[in-house]
């Protein structure tokens, strides 16, 4: 069963795109693999590798997640080879093979703008990112989040209580795709879920790591056509996220502020290192 394969694959940790890439290039169907013997996956996954994926707990974990996926609609796997996989994300290098997802699969179809901000973002900047993120949504334009941080759980939540009969927000979570991460994004998670779309690069169960951290942040900036800083100091996350955006050709913008607050000076540097200074939604899009 290919959807099965597909967990089976994104179960194993370490086993990295270009080895799953080389994989199915040498038996083009993710179900194949599983009906090699080990020796064959093992000459190009290594012995550790394939020891895991052929594991007879790789396949019974692997059921327990197709289960839970299965006992609701809006819950389901996004592979590389769908046709609904963002085009932006496949093109970024190095796409992460399976995700889950949990939600309006749909919005995916549509273009993805990313904001990201400090964790200890101001009311000013909970406010500004409310503001852009609702404004992109009635646009049609789908904001994408991490739920990391009151900023984009704020601005999450605002744009799900808008309601949106065709429009939304996506919400990359670390975790696994039934729990929120951290627990006080619990509401803007449930809310996310409800009214927009939850996409998770781990399997339900799972905790967060820095591993599935970093992939976070692959997906987000990957999927998105631009990303937005609307408050970070310097060295913080959102500067990170903005230089892996400026790595894969995506636009940067930053919000300005108080020469005399910490959580603009971040934004300031990106600005001078040739981010695009935002004020309005019209900046953004131009």
């Amino acid at each position: 069963m290919e959807e099965l394969a597909w967990i089976r694959l994104s179960l194993v940790r370490d086993l990295t795109f270009d080895v799953m890439a080389r994989l199915l290039a040498e038996f083009e169907l993710p179900e194949t693999v599983f009906e090699m013997p080990r020796h064959a996956v093992a000459k190009i996954a290594g012995e550790e590798l394939a020891s895991e994926l052929m594991s007879q707990e790789n396949e019974e974990r692997a059921r327990e997640v197709l289960e839970w996926l299965r006992t609701c609609p809006d819950r389901s796997i996004l592979t590389i080879a769908d046709a609904d996989y963002p085009q932006n994300l496949k093109r970024s290098g190095a796409p992460v093979p399976v995700l889950y997802l949990r939600g309006k699969r749909e919005l995916l179809e549509r273009e993805m703008i990313a904001l990201v901000g400090s964790a200890r973002a101001d009311a000013e900047g909970i406010a500004d990112a409310r503001d852009f993120a609702e404004a992109l949504a009635r646009r049609g334009i789908t904001p994408v989040l991490t739920l990391a941080n009151a900023l984009s759980c704020e601005a999450a939540r605002s744009v799900a209580a808008l309601g949106l009969a065709d429009g939304g927000v996506i919400a990359v979570s670390a975790a696994g795709i039934d729990r929120a991460h951290p627990a006080a994004s619990r509401d803007a998670f449930v809310e996310t879920a409800a009214q927009g779309l939850i996409v998770s690069v781990l399997p339900p169960g799972e905790s967060c790591s820095g591993q599935s951290e970093e992939a976070r942040r692959a997906v987000l900036v990957g999927m998105s056509s631009r990303l937005l800083v609307v408050q970070a100091e310097p060295g913080s996350a959102p500067i990170a996220y903005a230089r892996l955006a400026a790595d894969l050709g995506r636009d940067v913008h930053a919000i300005p502020g108080s020469i005399h607050s910490a959580l603009y000076k971040g934004c300031h540097r990106l600005i001078r290192d040739g981010a695009v200074l935002t004020e309005s939604v019209r900046d953004l899009l131009a």
